[in-house]
């Protein structure tokens, strides 16, 4: 009898820590589903460009998605959030202002500015 009421009480507790689990899962990715992608192409972890080593792995923080390199770049970035999120929103930035300035130059025609 004690037995059967073992089972049962850790089955309780099995189905609990289960719902528990797919509950936050899915919190989890409903607000991953609504940030936004940094899109930054360079690891703010280890400087490694993302995908040279493997698939990026994706980290949401506040609101935005991140790319890492790999699994040991995302606990590195989980311990300090705010120092890695500055690096690779630094580095998407500097590729926003690249891109603006090609755009802002499109319209004239480039030529050799080297003195003769």
């Amino acid at each position: 009898m004690k037995m059967r009421m073992g089972i049962l009480m850790l089955a309780a507790l099995l189905l609990s820590v289960s719902n528990s689990f797919a509950e936050e899962m899915k919190a989890e990715q409903e607000v991953a589903a609504e940030a936004k992608s940094v899109d930054n192409k360079i690891c703010p972890i280890d400087g490694a460009v993302i995908g040279s080593m493997d698939e990026a792995i994706k980290v949401e923080h506040e609101g935005k998605i991140y790319n890492l390199c790999c699994e040991p770049c995302v606990q590195a970035f989980k311990e300090d959030p705010e120092k890695f999120h500055a690096i690779a929103d630094k580095e998407v930035g500097m590729k926003h202002d690249e891109d603006k300035h090609v755009e802002e130059h499109a319209d004239h025609d480039h030529h050799d500015h080297e003195k003769k």
